[in-house]
């Protein structure tokens, strides 16, 4: 898809304080921006976007649900 845009999200558990879930979220998109940037796609065409704890996939009252909680979604666009 060479003419998508790149949406890179950065996700965190409810832990910590909403400066320190912020900063870790984006720092975990622009992690994964720099690596697709290293492969190959235009930094032009990618966003980043540090989503704190706004869009839990998993329940923050387990380990194990905090833990899907931290990730990185990539999502294609149709380029306008």
């Amino acid at each position: 898809h060479p003419d998508a845009a790149v949406i890179i999200r950065g996700h965190s558990d409810s832990q910590g304080s909403a400066n320190m879930k912020k900063r870790i979220s984006l720092r975990r998109a622009e992690v994964v921006q720099a690596y697709i940037v290293s492969r190959g796609v235009a930094r032009a065409r990618t966003t980043v976007e540090g989503l704190s704890d706004s869009r839990p996939s998993g329940s923050n009252a387990t380990a194990a649900g905090r833990s899907q909680n931290r990730r990185v979604t990539i999502t294609l666009e149709d380029a306008r």
